[in-house]
């Protein structure tokens, strides 16, 4: 197949397109995306890979690629060196060229993976709700941007079957805390996966569309929010190692705000903050 970008393409003639560049690929082209010199391409069987188009040649050059194989069939550039991509198992994944990684194999590093059970389409950078509504949301503050934008966008993909999906980039601290509340909620019998068990939730199902990696379920995570204030705080003081790590994370973000350490009481709260914030934040 060829591949070529519109970016790189001239118009010649009456309303006809001068093919300046191409290359021959080993599987069916899936989707093309671009953001800036960098252009991403997916195919059946290969993910995702990056070339550059060179003007003084006028080839494309291969950059990197996906060192897994992956179904992905559409594609999102958020900068030049990072691209999200949804593949028909379910799945996404966002692939990064390390610009210091100069070794000789020319791989992509992967930034975050997870299975959804539903096909996502059409990845895009939104925001649903007005600017206004977020002015008093405490998540605001601990959202960071997906690439320049001084407004922060989610990642929105919607599904086959007509939902919307978000995904969030997290402050580090706030997602060190919210993993380890998403770790208690596996271990916590109100919260547990209803079919099969914790075991099998994380290394079967997580691992569908490959690899997970730095991800929290928002689904899971929201199930706090419909635990009573008794048990919210038998699961922050529970007594295990994954304790102590929420309670160090939630006193480094209140670090701010207060100079002395928070209660049980004190982290529920803030926590069902956070946790409707992103409800509002739609």
């Amino acid at each position: 197949m060829t591949m070529c970008d519109g970016h790189y393409l001239m118009p010649f003639g009456f309303n006809r397109l001068n093919e300046v560049a191409q290359r021959t690929l080993r599987f069916p082209i899936t989707s093309i995306s671009q953001h800036g010199s960098t252009i991403c391409v997916s195919s059946q069987s290969e993910s995702m890979s990056f070339y550059r188009f060179n003007p003084d040649t006028g080839t494309l050059d291969f950059l990197k690629s996906d060192v897994q194989s992956r179904t992905i069939h559409q594609t999102l550039m958020l900068n030049d060196n990072v691209a999200v991509g949804v593949g028909q198992s379910g799945g996404m994944v966002a692939l990064c060229d390390n610009p210091d990684d100069l070794s000789f194999e020319k791989r992509l590093e992967c930034l975050f993976a997870f299975h959804y059970p539903d096909v996502l389409v059409n990845p895009q950078l939104g925001l649903l709700c007005s600017q206004n509504n977020l002015e008093k949301n405490l998540l605001v503050q601990y959202l960071m941007p997906w690439n320049k934008e001084t407004i922060i966008k989610p990642i929105v993909c919607c599904t086959v079957s007509g939902g919307l999906v978000h995904v969030y980039r997290l402050n580090p601290v706030l997602f060190r805390s919210l993993h380890a509340l998403q770790t208690m909620l596996l271990n916590y019998e109100p919260t547990r996966p209803l079919l099969g068990s914790t075991k099998d939730f994380v290394d079967w199902y997580c691992q569908l569309s490959g690899e997970e990696k730095n991800i929290i379920h928002g689904d899971l995570i929201e199930s706090f929010l419909k635990l009573t204030l008794t048990q919210q705080l038998s699961i922050v003081q529970m007594d295990q190692p994954i304790c102590a790590v929420l309670m160090e994370s939630m006193n480094e973000l209140n670090k701010d705000n207060s100079s002395r350490n928070m209660t049980p009481t004190d982290i529920v709260h803030f926590l069902v903050d956070i946790l409707t914030g992103f409800q509002r934040y739609y």
